[in-house]
């Protein structure tokens, strides 16, 4: 999980957009925190603990990564049809 952060910042991908892996990173991220704070998050909020937080926070970070799956696309390099 380290290595993706400086993959993405040496190497330019051919598909676009690459924010939304950024995204799937930042959810992955926010989620770990909530699991590690799971008893501070309940203690705070008495409705929800950070176990809970952690799964609806990981389910957003697959509707990024759908949302990026579905924009995908690659740069159109076709040559022009010939005009007959």
């Amino acid at each position: 999980m380290l290595l993706i952060p400086v993959i993405l910042l040496l190497y330019r991908s051919k598909l676009t957009p690459v924010s939304y892996i950024w995204g799937v990173l930042a959810a992955y991220m926010v989620s770990k925190a909530a699991e590690v704070l799971d008893q501070p998050i309940y203690a705070t909020l008495k409705i929800i603990s950070g176990h809970s937080v952690k799964h609806l926070v990981a389910a957003f970070g697959t509707l990024i990564f759908y949302a990026a799956l579905s924009r995908r696309s690659r740069p159109d390099h076709r040559r022009p049809e010939a005009r007959s």
